[in-house]
């Protein structure tokens, strides 16, 4: 809460600020008979913050969460969070978009001949459902893959590499392994929710 109140503060000092609370569910969530008093006086505190905000300070504050439905509504009255504002999983073009910004396919030092504008359009369209973060998580997994296939173990288990970190190469495989490797959120979240 202090700490709360404490970005709060500077931020009205500072006027023509932005407070992004990235997660905000995991310190605003709905208010409930079994809620820790903790939790209830955090959201208490945020509310406080919030309506003491004087437009003459020109903070902006934007909240972030996966969990809509789990900010306790207080917060979604007009005055507090007055906009929702869905931001979808990437498209095709997109993901490749996204892809691109990691993989540097002309880089022949880095990546095979046969990653090239064809491939990463290709593995773009067999991720549909991956988010920024998960397409973050599949490069280094394949990054990854790369390395593991210069390792090799001695007879006490330990590794080494058979070729230095500036020589791997990755390559087509890389990417497959690491796609099987990797699942993505809305992958993860549906698992999660059978489960339950």
């Amino acid at each position: 809460e202090y700490n709360l109140g404490k970005k709060f503060e500077e931020a009205e000092r500072k006027r023509n600020a932005v407070i992004f609370i990235d997660e905000i569910d995991s310190i605003a969530s709905i208010r409930e008979m079994d809620s820790q008093q903790h939790e209830v006086s955090l959201v208490g505190k945020l509310l406080s913050l919030m309506d003491g905000i004087k437009s003459s300070h020109r903070v902006f504050v934007i909240g972030a969460t996966n969990r809509l439905n789990a900010i306790d509504p207080a917060l979604r009255r007009p005055g507090r969070f007055d906009k929702d504002l869905e931001v979808p999983q990437p498209d095709t073009e997109s993901r490749y978009d996204i892809l691109c910004k990691y993989v540097n396919w002309q880089d022949s030092s880095v990546f095979d001949e046969n990653i090239n504008e064809e491939f990463l359009r290709t593995i773009a369209e067999r991720i549909d459902g991956f988010s920024g973060a998960d397409i973050s998580a599949l490069y280094t997994e394949t990054a990854m893959s790369a390395i593991r296939r210069q390792l090799s173990m001695d007879e006490n288990g330990k590794a080494t590499m058979t070729q230095s970190v500036e020589e791997v190469i990755i390559t087509p495989a890389d990417f497959e392994s690491a796609i099987t490797m990797i699942k993505s959120t809305q992958q993860r979240t549906q698992k999660q929710n059978e489960s339950e």
